[in-house]
Parts: structure tokens; sequence; C-alpha cells
């Protein structure tokens, strides 16, 4: 089995794309697959989507969900809404979904206050990771697709791959 980085990867896993930097990669039968730590991805993920400036997706909004471990009536509850209108937004998909702000800041303060529980083992790690994320996702930072956007698809495109230095 080959090994080789990737400059730039478009990651799928957690329901929206993700782009990675440096990311290893294990020849499998002749594909290159990326070897990702899925939860420290997700860690990461959740941090960043607490002080995004763009309106939530609905991938978005179902992964928060799944990663805080609680149904929509449940979450819907904590940002003051109706699970209703929480399934709603979650069928946006990809598409910015059409929550009101007041929700939006209710919700990216729930995840900022998930973020800095006292029962994480270090909260000054945890408070200068989230200030240093502020820029992390700057490249996924683009607006949400609308209905009118441009539909191209990042998922097919190939990874940038270099030979990992021995």
């Amino acid at each position: 089995m080959t090994e080789e980085i990737a400059e730039s990867y478009v990651y799928q896993g957690l329901g929206f794309p993700i782009e990675l930097h440096n990311v290893e990669m294990m020849n499998f039968y002749g594909e290159f697959h990326p070897i990702i730590d899925v939860r420290k991805v997700a860690d990461l993920a959740i941090q960043a989507l607490s002080t995004q400036e763009n309106k939530f997706t609905g991938n978005q909004l179902n992964f928060i969900r799944i990663y805080l471990m609680i149904n929509a009536g449940e979450l819907a509850k904590q940002i003051h809404s109706s699970p209703q209108d929480f399934k709603k937004w979650e069928a946006f998909g990809d598409k910015a979904a059409d929550m009101d702000a007041k929700v939006e800041k209710s919700l990216k303060q729930l995840l900022q206050n998930e973020i800095l529980k006292p029962d994480k083992k270090d909260q000054t790690k945890s408070q200068k990771q989230l200030l240093a994320l502020k820029g992390f996702f700057s490249a996924l930072q683009k607006k949400p697709q609308t209905p009118s956007s441009d539909n191209s698809n990042k998922e097919n495109e190939q990874p940038n791959i270099k030979k990992k230095p021995k």
C-alpha cells in the first residue's frame, strides 16, 4: 500500500462539503482513499459552524442535531422554535434554510456553550481553538447554494495528490 498526500480534499462525510488540506491518502487496490479522523473533523466543524457568518444549510442543521445527539423536538425547544420548523429547515438540504436570525443566533450560542462546557478537559484550550477557527472554514464559507445558484458539484473533483516524503 502506497501513501501520498492530497494538498486539498473535499470531504463529504458529514453531509456537507469540508475542504481539508494535506490529507494522507492510502492506495487500496489502485484507488487512493483519505485517512481521516472523523471525530476530529466533526469537532472542528461544530466549532466553525458556531461562528460562521452564512446562514445554516439544512444539511448543516442535520449534522448539528446528530452531533449533539438530540432529536429535532429537543433541539427546537432549546432554541425556542418548533420541531416542525426544525424538520422543515433540515429539509433544505444543501440550500440555506429560511431560519429566523434570532433562532440562528440562539443555535450558535447553544453550540458555543456545548464547545465550552466545563466538563471539557481543557476549557482554555477549547476557547483558544474557537477563536482560531474563525478562519478555519474560509474556503468553505461561500454562500450556500440557492435554487438560482450555480449547481457545480465538487464531489467528483479529484484530489491534488503528491507523493508523501520518506
